[in-house]
């Protein structure tokens, strides 16, 4: 019985084909995922990374639903020390870093993380924000391996949930603070 789990409507649009699959392995949740996606004209076709984590979230979790809430505020912490992390190496300036994951964290209405099953934004931020700090690890001179990761981070944050496509601008503004700082400018 999962009344009063704290699952809301959304939430149960999403997680019911994993539910009710048949074959309850993750690939079996996917099909039903995909086919529930045809015949309701769900919008997962903008969001591919949506067949991989909702069923997979559910394969995770079941219907436990503090094991979401776990899994979010993991995801939430990742995005701000990922900007932490890019901001400190960026600019140089720790405190402007601290003030910028904790404005992130502490934010009371941000978009970037929400308490139930369909906040795919909370994925979608992380893999963003861990873009953003192989960007700078790449202008740091690490690698070209770290800028390949940084864009494959954000586009797979991007295709997971398409409000995190404004986080593009903070790349050249690191990318220019970081300028500045090693006399590029």
């Amino acid at each position: 019985d999962a009344r009063g789990m704290g699952f809301y409507l959304d939430d149960w649009s999403l997680a019911e084909p994993a539910w009710r699959a048949a074959d309850q392995s993750l690939w079996g949740m996917m099909r039903e995922f995909h086919a529930a996606g045809l015949s309701y004209g769900t919008s997962w076709l903008l969001r591919p990374v949506d067949i991989l984590y909702h069923p997979g979230m559910y394969w995770l979790a079941g219907l436990s639903f503090w094991k979401y809430q776990a899994a979010y505020r993991v995801m939430e912490s990742v995005s701000a020390a990922a900007l932490f992390m890019a901001f400190r190496s960026a600019t140089g300036l720790p405190g402007l870093a601290f003030l910028s994951a904790a404005l992130f964290t502490v934010f009371p209405n941000h978009g970037a993380t929400r308490p139930w099953f369909t906040a795919a934004v909370t994925p979608a931020m992380a893999l963003a924000c861990a873009g953003l700090w192989c960007h700078v690890r790449w202008l740091e001179g690490r690698g070209w391996a770290f800028l390949a990761a940084g864009l494959a981070l954000f586009a797979a944050g991007s295709l997971t949930y398409e409000a995190v496509l404004p986080v593009a601008v903070l790349m050249p503004f690191l990318s220019y603070w970081h300028g500045l700082r090693r006399g590029l400018s």
